[in-house]
């Protein structure tokens, strides 16, 4: 890229010069046109080791999932000790504090809130996974 630079600066004093100079316009427009023949063969030839790609593709967006480290470890613990899911019985682990706040549409629930207990003595517990199941109350309209 420097010998480029160095050849379009000379072109540039070629093309000064023609106009300055009168008597020697014929050779300094014959010089000008061989650097720029000399440009081009550089471009050329600089290109010419580069691969041609007529369209460029993006490449296809690659979905990026989080990394659930916590929820790994676990499994992996599963993995090495398979009766690790038993040893907490289910008596020993209770709800409390059970608190329900309205969601935005009437008659709906925005969120459940609870804070879950483990009565056990012996073992931690490291992860849980429940069921929860609603049951609608009907209200009687104002007819019945």
């Amino acid at each position: 890229m420097r010998i480029e630079a160095m050849l379009w600066i000379v072109v540039c004093i070629l093309v000064a010069l023609a106009f300055l100079f009168p008597k020697t316009r014929a050779f300094s427009l014959s010089a000008i046109a061989v650097a720029i023949v000399a440009v081009v063969g550089i471009v050329v030839f600089a290109k010419r080791g580069e691969p041609v790609a007529l369209v460029t593709a993006a490449p296809p967006a690659v979905e990026k999932k989080p990394v659930d480290f916590e929820r790994f470890h676990i499994e992996n613990l599963d993995k090495a000790d398979p009766e690790a899911r038993n040893r907490i019985r289910v008596a020993e682990i209770r709800f409390d504090q059970i608190h329900v706040e309205p969601g935005a549409e009437r008659g709906s629930i925005g969120t459940i809130m609870a804070r879950l207990y483990n009565d056990s003595a012996t073992y931690t517990l490291t992860d849980y996974g429940y069921d929860l199941v609603v049951q609608a109350n009907e209200i009687p309209g104002p007819g019945a």
